[in-house]
């Protein structure tokens, strides 16, 4: 298999199950051994009516970056990894305009080898 799928945890329960998340908000992830990209889709939710930046960290270095974006648009993450890259960020934050309706998507996240 060349990909990794990713999700989003509930933090109530730590069970990974959902790709929604509240802005602002962060997200780590190991990095598996031999992924080279880490790809996905990312937009204000549907059913929100705010704003959000999304940023894509790795070992602390900014390597992608949107936003503000609105419900209705969509980026696509592409980001190279470096050899020997560890962790993962995905940060989002509220566009800012505060976090009121800031309910994000990060679709279909994941990491290629």
């Amino acid at each position: 298999k060349t990909a990794y799928e990713i999700r989003n945890c509930d933090w109530s329960s730590d069970v990974c199950s959902s790709d929604l998340v509240h802005g602002p908000t962060t997200l780590d992830y190991a990095i598996p051994d031999g992924a080279r990209v880490f790809v996905a889709r990312v937009g204000v939710d549907d059913g929100a009516t705010g704003t959000a930046g999304f940023t894509v960290r790795v070992d602390g270095r900014v390597v992608w970056s949107a936003g503000p974006m609105r419900r209705g648009r969509v980026a696509h993450v592409w980001a190279a990894l470096p050899p020997g890259a560890r962790v993962l960020e995905l940060t989002t934050d509220d566009g800012g305009n505060g976090p009121l309706e800031d309910r994000v998507d990060w679709v279909e996240p994941g990491f290629l080898r």
